[in-house]
Protein backbone atom coordinates (compact mmCIF):
# COMPACT_ATOMS: atom_id res chain seq x y z
CA UNK A 1 0.00 0.00 0.00
CA UNK A 2 1.39 3.51 -0.91
CA UNK A 3 0.27 6.66 0.75
CA UNK A 4 0.88 10.12 -0.23
CA UNK A 5 -0.28 13.99 0.57
CA UNK A 6 -0.29 15.26 -2.34
CA UNK A 7 -0.66 19.30 -2.27
CA UNK A 8 -3.81 20.65 -2.73
CA UNK A 9 -2.81 22.86 -6.11
CA UNK A 10 -1.38 19.48 -7.78
CA UNK A 11 -4.61 17.80 -6.99
CA UNK A 12 -6.61 20.92 -8.45
CA UNK A 13 -5.19 20.61 -11.75
CA UNK A 14 -5.50 16.95 -12.42
CA UNK A 15 -9.53 16.40 -11.21
CA UNK A 16 -12.56 17.34 -12.77
CA UNK A 17 -15.93 17.35 -11.53
CA UNK A 18 -19.03 15.69 -13.72
CA UNK A 19 -21.70 18.27 -14.38
CA UNK A 20 -24.62 17.78 -17.29
CA UNK A 21 -21.96 14.71 -18.23
CA UNK A 22 -19.09 16.71 -19.09
CA UNK A 23 -15.84 17.89 -17.30
CA UNK A 24 -15.13 21.91 -16.60
CA UNK A 25 -13.80 23.50 -19.28
CA UNK A 26 -11.02 26.46 -18.20
CA UNK A 27 -12.31 29.31 -19.91
CA UNK A 28 -14.51 30.66 -19.02
CA UNK A 29 -15.47 30.03 -15.28
CA UNK A 30 -19.51 30.50 -14.83
CA UNK A 31 -20.91 31.46 -11.62
CA UNK A 32 -22.09 27.15 -10.95
CA UNK A 33 -18.14 26.77 -11.76
CA UNK A 34 -16.79 29.07 -9.03
CA UNK A 35 -18.77 27.38 -6.53
CA UNK A 36 -17.52 24.12 -7.13
CA UNK A 37 -13.79 24.96 -7.97
CA UNK A 38 -12.38 25.20 -4.20
CA UNK A 39 -14.48 21.26 -3.58
CA UNK A 40 -12.75 19.61 -6.53
CA UNK A 41 -9.22 20.91 -5.04
CA UNK A 42 -9.92 19.34 -2.03
CA UNK A 43 -8.30 16.32 -0.70
CA UNK A 44 -6.74 15.38 2.53
CA UNK A 45 -5.14 11.95 1.97
CA UNK A 46 -4.45 9.59 -1.50
CA UNK A 47 -4.12 6.22 -0.68
CA UNK A 48 -3.08 3.71 -3.69
CA UNK A 49 -4.53 0.03 -3.37
CA UNK A 50 -2.29 -2.90 -4.92
CA UNK A 51 -3.05 -2.20 -8.29
CA UNK A 52 -2.57 1.70 -8.03
CA UNK A 53 -6.42 2.66 -8.01
CA UNK A 54 -5.96 6.00 -6.53
CA UNK A 55 -8.36 6.56 -2.70
CA UNK A 56 -9.55 10.16 -2.61
CA UNK A 57 -10.08 10.65 1.17
CA UNK A 58 -10.63 13.68 3.60
CA UNK A 59 -10.05 13.65 6.97
CA UNK A 60 -13.13 14.19 9.23
CA UNK A 61 -12.24 16.07 12.43
CA UNK A 62 -13.13 13.86 15.47
CA UNK A 63 -15.33 15.08 18.16
CA UNK A 64 -18.96 15.43 19.55
CA UNK A 65 -21.94 15.40 17.03
CA UNK A 66 -26.01 14.69 17.79
CA UNK A 67 -26.73 11.14 15.90
CA UNK A 68 -30.25 10.13 14.67
CA UNK A 69 -33.55 12.24 14.85
CA UNK A 70 -36.31 12.08 16.49
CA UNK A 71 -38.63 12.60 13.22
CA UNK A 72 -38.37 9.64 11.51
CA UNK A 73 -38.60 6.29 11.88
CA UNK A 74 -38.58 4.43 15.04
CA UNK A 75 -34.95 2.98 14.16
CA UNK A 76 -33.52 6.70 14.00
CA UNK A 77 -34.37 7.38 17.43
CA UNK A 78 -33.59 8.68 19.80
CA UNK A 79 -30.92 11.42 19.35
CA UNK A 80 -27.84 10.86 21.26
CA UNK A 81 -24.30 12.51 21.64
CA UNK A 82 -21.89 10.10 19.98
CA UNK A 83 -18.01 11.13 19.89
CA UNK A 84 -15.92 10.06 17.05
CA UNK A 85 -11.87 9.85 17.06
CA UNK A 86 -10.33 11.76 13.48
CA UNK A 87 -10.38 9.55 10.62
CA UNK A 88 -10.40 9.38 7.00
CA UNK A 89 -13.13 8.87 4.70
CA UNK A 90 -13.14 8.51 0.90
CA UNK A 91 -14.13 11.31 -0.59
CA UNK A 92 -16.10 9.27 -3.79
CA UNK A 93 -18.17 5.55 -3.31
CA UNK A 94 -15.94 3.05 -4.30
CA UNK A 95 -16.12 2.86 -8.28
CA UNK A 96 -17.02 -0.06 -10.75
CA UNK A 97 -13.02 0.22 -12.38
CA UNK A 98 -11.43 0.36 -8.71
CA UNK A 99 -13.50 -2.79 -7.59
CA UNK A 100 -12.34 -4.49 -11.12
CA UNK A 101 -8.75 -4.27 -10.16
CA UNK A 102 -9.58 -5.60 -6.50
CA UNK A 103 -11.64 -8.58 -8.59
CA UNK A 104 -8.52 -8.97 -11.41
CA UNK A 105 -6.03 -8.93 -8.34
CA UNK A 106 -7.89 -12.06 -6.21
CA UNK A 107 -8.64 -13.74 -9.28
CA UNK A 108 -12.24 -14.65 -7.76
CA UNK A 109 -15.76 -13.64 -6.81
CA UNK A 110 -16.16 -15.89 -3.84
CA UNK A 111 -14.30 -15.79 -0.70
CA UNK A 112 -12.35 -19.09 0.87
CA UNK A 113 -15.57 -19.60 2.48
CA UNK A 114 -17.78 -19.61 -0.65
CA UNK A 115 -19.34 -16.83 0.11
CA UNK A 116 -19.84 -14.08 -2.85
CA UNK A 117 -18.03 -11.00 -3.04
CA UNK A 118 -20.65 -9.81 -5.26
CA UNK A 119 -23.25 -11.52 -7.31
CA UNK A 120 -21.81 -11.69 -11.01
CA UNK A 121 -24.36 -13.44 -12.50
CA UNK A 122 -26.98 -11.22 -11.64
CA UNK A 123 -28.35 -9.43 -14.85
CA UNK A 124 -27.58 -5.81 -13.38
CA UNK A 125 -24.21 -7.20 -12.18
CA UNK A 126 -21.75 -4.16 -13.92
CA UNK A 127 -19.18 -7.37 -14.10
CA UNK A 128 -18.32 -10.55 -16.92
CA UNK A 129 -16.34 -13.26 -16.50
CA UNK A 130 -14.91 -14.10 -19.45
CA UNK A 131 -12.15 -16.50 -20.74
CA UNK A 132 -11.53 -16.58 -16.98
CA UNK A 133 -10.86 -12.84 -16.86
CA UNK A 134 -13.48 -10.50 -14.90
CA UNK A 135 -14.46 -7.30 -17.15
CA UNK A 136 -16.53 -4.55 -17.11
CA UNK A 137 -19.76 -5.09 -19.23
CA UNK A 138 -20.42 -2.50 -21.87
CA UNK A 139 -23.53 0.02 -21.91
CA UNK A 140 -25.04 1.89 -23.63
CA UNK A 141 -27.30 2.50 -20.92
CA UNK A 142 -24.81 3.57 -18.41
CA UNK A 143 -21.86 5.44 -20.37
CA UNK A 144 -18.66 5.39 -18.39
CA UNK A 145 -19.25 2.62 -16.77
CA UNK A 146 -15.97 2.71 -14.45
CA UNK A 147 -16.48 5.39 -12.99
CA UNK A 148 -20.47 4.39 -11.53
CA UNK A 149 -20.43 3.23 -7.95
CA UNK A 150 -20.08 -0.51 -7.57
CA UNK A 151 -23.30 -2.22 -7.21
CA UNK A 152 -24.20 -5.93 -6.91
CA UNK A 153 -21.35 -5.92 -4.15
CA UNK A 154 -22.21 -7.39 -0.79
CA UNK A 155 -21.22 -6.64 2.75
CA UNK A 156 -18.50 -9.65 2.37
CA UNK A 157 -16.91 -8.16 -0.76
CA UNK A 158 -17.03 -4.47 0.56
CA UNK A 159 -15.47 -5.63 3.87
CA UNK A 160 -12.95 -7.52 1.79
CA UNK A 161 -12.11 -4.86 -0.72
CA UNK A 162 -11.39 -2.11 1.91
CA UNK A 163 -8.98 -4.96 3.88
CA UNK A 164 -7.15 -5.37 0.46
CA UNK A 165 -6.65 -2.19 -0.18
CA UNK A 166 -5.26 -1.50 3.45
CA UNK A 167 -8.23 0.30 4.22
CA UNK A 168 -11.35 -0.32 6.49
CA UNK A 169 -15.59 0.49 5.82
CA UNK A 170 -16.45 3.70 8.34
CA UNK A 171 -18.55 2.61 11.28
CA UNK A 172 -21.82 3.75 10.82
CA UNK A 173 -20.98 6.58 13.86
CA UNK A 174 -18.36 7.57 11.41
CA UNK A 175 -20.97 7.62 8.23
CA UNK A 176 -23.53 9.64 9.86
CA UNK A 177 -20.30 12.23 11.11
CA UNK A 178 -18.95 12.87 7.48
CA UNK A 179 -22.63 13.08 6.47
CA UNK A 180 -23.82 15.97 8.51
CA UNK A 181 -21.59 17.31 10.63
CA UNK A 182 -21.71 18.92 13.89
CA UNK A 183 -25.08 20.88 13.17
CA UNK A 184 -27.32 18.24 13.28
CA UNK A 185 -28.45 18.52 9.55
CA UNK A 186 -31.19 16.69 7.67
CA UNK A 187 -29.36 16.16 4.24
CA UNK A 188 -25.52 16.59 3.67
CA UNK A 189 -26.32 20.08 2.39
CA UNK A 190 -28.99 21.71 4.65
CA UNK A 191 -32.46 21.00 5.44
CA UNK A 192 -34.34 21.47 2.62
CA UNK A 193 -33.80 18.74 -0.14
CA UNK A 194 -33.02 19.60 -3.73
CA UNK A 195 -33.37 16.87 -6.79
CA UNK A 196 -30.72 18.84 -8.17
CA UNK A 197 -28.26 17.32 -5.13
CA UNK A 198 -28.84 13.75 -5.22
CA UNK A 199 -29.43 10.95 -7.93
CA UNK A 200 -32.85 9.98 -6.28
CA UNK A 201 -36.64 9.35 -7.33
CA UNK A 202 -37.18 12.71 -5.73
CA UNK A 203 -38.32 15.19 -8.38
CA UNK A 204 -36.61 14.96 -11.95
CA UNK A 205 -34.72 11.94 -13.10
CA UNK A 206 -31.43 13.05 -14.95
CA UNK A 207 -29.98 9.06 -14.79
CA UNK A 208 -32.38 6.36 -14.77
CA UNK A 209 -29.65 3.93 -12.54
CA UNK A 210 -26.72 5.20 -10.92
CA UNK A 211 -25.36 8.28 -11.87
CA UNK A 212 -21.17 8.73 -12.35
CA UNK A 213 -19.39 8.94 -8.79
CA UNK A 214 -19.45 12.85 -8.00
CA UNK A 215 -21.92 14.33 -10.26
CA UNK A 216 -23.82 16.19 -8.41
CA UNK A 217 -21.46 18.29 -6.53
CA UNK A 218 -23.73 20.72 -4.92
CA UNK A 219 -24.97 17.95 -3.15
CA UNK A 220 -21.66 17.40 -0.67
CA UNK A 221 -21.61 16.98 2.98
CA UNK A 222 -20.00 19.84 5.04
CA UNK A 223 -16.57 17.81 4.93
CA UNK A 224 -16.90 17.86 1.30
CA UNK A 225 -18.07 14.07 0.49
CA UNK A 226 -20.09 13.19 -1.86
CA UNK A 227 -22.93 11.23 -2.62
CA UNK A 228 -24.29 10.71 0.58
CA UNK A 229 -27.71 10.82 -0.19
CA UNK A 230 -28.52 9.38 -3.37
CA UNK A 231 -26.98 6.88 -5.90
CA UNK A 232 -26.37 4.28 -3.84
CA UNK A 233 -26.98 2.49 -0.25
CA UNK A 234 -23.55 2.07 1.46
CA UNK A 235 -22.52 -0.95 3.72
CA UNK A 236 -20.61 0.51 6.69
CA UNK A 237 -18.94 -1.59 9.15
CA UNK A 238 -21.47 -2.15 11.92
CA UNK A 239 -23.93 -5.29 12.66
CA UNK A 240 -27.72 -3.61 12.34
CA UNK A 241 -29.67 -3.53 16.04
CA UNK A 242 -33.16 -1.64 15.12
CA UNK A 243 -33.31 -0.34 18.57
CA UNK A 244 -29.15 -0.19 19.00
CA UNK A 245 -30.08 3.80 19.66
CA UNK A 246 -31.34 3.04 23.00
CA UNK A 247 -28.07 1.25 24.46
CA UNK A 248 -25.27 2.84 22.16
CA UNK A 249 -22.18 4.26 23.90
CA UNK A 250 -21.01 7.85 23.21
CA UNK A 251 -17.48 6.97 22.58
CA UNK A 252 -16.52 5.21 18.92
CA UNK A 253 -19.70 3.22 19.03
CA UNK A 254 -19.52 -0.22 16.93
CA UNK A 255 -22.68 -1.41 16.88
CA UNK A 256 -24.19 -4.44 18.41
CA UNK A 257 -22.20 -7.29 19.31
CA UNK A 258 -24.52 -9.83 18.00
CA UNK A 259 -26.84 -9.58 15.25
CA UNK A 260 -27.83 -11.08 11.89
CA UNK A 261 -27.83 -7.80 9.17
CA UNK A 262 -25.75 -5.55 8.42
CA UNK A 263 -26.49 -1.40 8.29
CA UNK A 264 -27.09 0.47 4.52
CA UNK A 265 -26.82 4.23 4.66
CA UNK A 266 -27.04 7.23 2.69
CA UNK A 267 -30.66 5.76 0.18
CA UNK A 268 -30.21 5.25 -3.16
CA UNK A 269 -31.31 5.86 -6.48
CA UNK A 270 -34.73 4.48 -6.03
CA UNK A 271 -35.31 5.84 -2.38
CA UNK A 272 -38.11 9.35 -1.94
CA UNK A 273 -37.17 12.01 0.34
CA UNK A 274 -38.13 9.70 3.06
CA UNK A 275 -35.18 7.62 2.72
CA UNK A 276 -32.44 10.50 1.46
CA UNK A 277 -31.67 12.18 4.67
CA UNK A 278 -28.62 11.76 6.88
CA UNK A 279 -30.31 9.40 9.28
CA UNK A 280 -31.90 7.10 7.02
CA UNK A 281 -31.08 3.98 7.94
CA UNK A 282 -31.82 0.22 7.39
CA UNK A 283 -30.42 -3.52 7.25
CA UNK A 284 -30.13 -6.14 5.04
CA UNK A 285 -28.09 -9.84 5.20
CA UNK A 286 -24.38 -9.51 4.79
CA UNK A 287 -24.50 -11.60 1.71
CA UNK A 288 -27.40 -9.67 0.18
CA UNK A 289 -27.21 -7.77 -3.54
CA UNK A 290 -28.84 -5.66 -5.35
CA UNK A 291 -27.73 -3.16 -8.42
CA UNK A 292 -28.33 -0.26 -5.63
CA UNK A 293 -25.97 -0.83 -2.88
CA UNK A 294 -22.39 0.09 -3.01
CA UNK A 295 -19.99 1.32 -0.16
CA UNK A 296 -16.77 3.47 0.48
CA UNK A 297 -13.94 2.98 2.54
CA UNK A 298 -12.14 4.86 6.03
CA UNK A 299 -9.03 4.86 7.59
CA UNK A 300 -7.61 5.56 10.95
CA UNK A 301 -5.71 7.87 11.57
Amino acid sequence: MNIRFPTRRAYALSAGVLVCGCLFSCTPKTSLQKEIDPLVAKVDLVVETPVSNRHEMLLIPGGEFEMGTNHGDSNESPVHAVSVDSFYIDKYEVDNEKFLGFLTAVGKHEDENGKELLDIHDLQSPFKYVNYRFELKSSRRLLDLGRHPVTEVTWIGADQYCRWAGLRLPTEAEWEKAARGTDGRQYPWGEVFSSRKANSMQGARVHIGTAPIGYYPLGISPYGVHDMSGNVQEWVGDLYGKNYYELESGINPKGPATGLARVLRGGSFRENIKFLTTTARTGAGPSSTTDNIGFRCARSL
